[in-house]
C-alpha cells in the first residue's frame, strides 16, 4: 500500500484485486471508468462550489467516495468523506482546499495505477 502526503493510501492494490478476482483486464476496465467518473465529478464539485450548492457537493463527494473506496483509492475516498461532511455542515469555506487536495490525490492515484499495470508512472494505464 502506497501512502500519499496526507497519510492515506494513494492506492491499495489489494482492494482492486479483491473486487476483480485478480482479472487484470477487468481491473483496467474499472479503473478507466473510475478515472473518467472522478474527472467528471471533480468538475461538478468545482461548479457547485462556485455556485454555493452544498447539496450537489455532498452528493458528488458521496458518489466519488464510494467508487474510490471500491477500487482502493483510499486517499481520494478520505478527502471526499471530508467534503461530504463540510457540505452537510453548510460551511463551504474549506471545500476549495479539499477539492485541490482531492485532485492532487487523484493524480497520485493515476501514477500508482499506471505503476500497478506496468506503465511508466505517468498516469497512463500501461
Amino acid at each position: 500500500m502506497i501512502r500519499d502526503a496526507r497519510g492515506g493510501a494513494a492506492f491499495n492494490p489489494a482492494q482492486l484485486a479483491e473486487i476483480s478476482g485478480g482479472d487484470s483486464d477487468y481491473e483496467r476496465e474499472i479503473t478507466a471508468e473510475y478515472l473518467e467518473q472522478a474527472r467528471d465529478l471533480f468538475a461538478v464539485i468545482g461548479r457547485a462550489l462556485a455556485g454555493g450548492e452544498a447539496a450537489v457537493i455532498g452528493r458528488s463527494a458521496h458518489t466519488l467516495r464510494g467508487s474510490s473506496s471500491t477500487i482502493g483509492a483510499e486517499a481520494v475516498a478520505g478527502i471526499c468523506a471530508e467534503l461530504e461532511h463540510i457540505a452537510a455542515s453548510g460551511d463551504l469555506a474549506p471545500a476549495a482546499g479539499l477539492l485541490e487536495s482531492a485532485t492532487l490525490a487523484l493524480a497520485e492515484t493515476r501514477v500508482r495505477l499506471a505503476e500497478h499495470f506496468g506503465g511508466r508512472g505517468d498516469g497512463s494505464p500501461g
